[in-house]
């Protein structure tokens, strides 16, 4: 989801990725774009295309430290997901900061998170091959029966 105006209030439910190179992506990089309240729900994430100009990885959330670019994203809830691949490298989420002001990747939620060998739910973002950097806060890794 790349967006040039505010987002708010969606939800993707019951889909299928396959051949992309992000399985699932937010990233708010044009005009003053901000999103949230954005909730993906059983998705069945497959495989990935060949790299074409991005290596590919099954999650990407950031915004754009550029002067006149994005805004922050808040309220994330991935649920019920099934990683079958975690692609070629690491997933982000990373927040920016674009002179004095702080554009926090802020509340996101993993609930249920299955792992590609299928023997558990992710307990952690490193077991989901993520990686955060310090514009993000109020992060949280749940098991839900």
């Amino acid at each position: 989801m790349e967006t040039s105006r505010s987002r708010r209030n969606i939800i993707v439910k019951n889909s299928i990725s396959y051949g992309s190179s992000r399985a699932i992506a937010i990233n708010p990089r044009y005009g003053d774009s901000s999103v949230s309240n954005i909730t993906f729900e059983n998705i069945d994430i497959e495989g990935f295309s060949p790299k074409i100009s991005r290596v590919p990885k099954w999650l990407e959330i950031y915004n754009s430290s550029r002067d006149t670019y994005g805004g922050p994203v808040t309220g994330i809830t991935l649920k019920d997901i099934n990683v079958r691949d975690f692609g070629e490298t690491s997933s982000i989420i990373h927040g920016s900061k674009r002179k004095s002001e702080v554009l926090y990747i802020d509340g996101i939620s993993f609930i249920n998170i299955l792992l590609p060998d299928k023997s558990a739910y992710a307990k952690t973002l490193e077991a989901m091959n993520i990686e955060k950097n310090t514009y993000t806060r109020n992060i949280h890794v749940k098991i839900q029966k």
